[in-house]
């Protein structure tokens, strides 16, 4: 960096490169990640009684999820229910109920190695 750019404070640094923006050369700077998050620009507003309303925000909050993620997420299942998340969850629970066959079945099989091992010989 230029020396006498070295001595300049925050504030005219970033005066001198707002006023030279145009003519600093990009390629040499410094590259960062950055995270961009969609935008949401649509606000959708609807009235309900207010037992669903309450069955909706204890859902949510069952959940573990914004009010409005809870209800987006309720709406794309809908609108794509080959993806919703029940299948999701039926998948899991049948491959949990899967993994804890096998691991039954490992546990038995060590039982009884335990079983055959802790006999005196030759009984």
């Amino acid at each position: 960096m230029d020396a006498r750019l070295q001595d300049m404070t925050d504030a005219e640094l970033a005066a001198w490169q707002y006023a030279h923006r145009d003519e600093l050369d990009l390629d040499t700077g410094e590259q960062v990640a950055i995270d961009m998050s969609p935008r949401l620009s649509v606000t959708i507003s609807l009235r309900l009684p207010g037992a669903e309303a309450d069955a909706i925000r204890q859902a949510a909050r069952e959940a573990n999820l914004t009010l409005s993620e809870w209800i987006r997420r309720a709406c794309t299942s809908a609108l794509h229910p080959e993806v919703s998340p029940q299948k999701d969850v039926q998948t899991e629970l049948h491959e949990l109920a899967r993994v804890l066959q096998t691991v039954a079945h490992r546990v038995e099989t060590v039982g009884h190695e335990a079983s055959l091992a802790s006999r005196p010989p030759g009984s």
